[in-house]
């Protein structure tokens, strides 16, 4: 009967062991989903950026040459 409950505690620990082990893992990649979405909308407003000020000096070049 001794055996069958250290069996049975045994297998809860490594149940318990594993439900921690892929909570951490989920954690884990969210948060590298989440660095993943802020670098992308950081490219997205940098690359937004540049093109507007591109589009300001070729307005600029524009209206100085009269070509516009």
């Amino acid at each position: 009967m001794a055996v069958v409950a250290i069996i049975i505690a045994g297998l809860a620990a490594t149940v318990l062991r594993l439900t921690w082990r892929a909570s951490r893992e989920k954690a884990a990649r969210q948060q590298r989903n989440d660095a993943r979405t802020v670098t992308e909308i950081q490219a997205q407003a940098s690359q937004a950026a540049t093109d507007a000020c591109n589009t300001d000096g070729q307005l600029e070049e524009a209206l100085g040459n009269g070509t516009f």
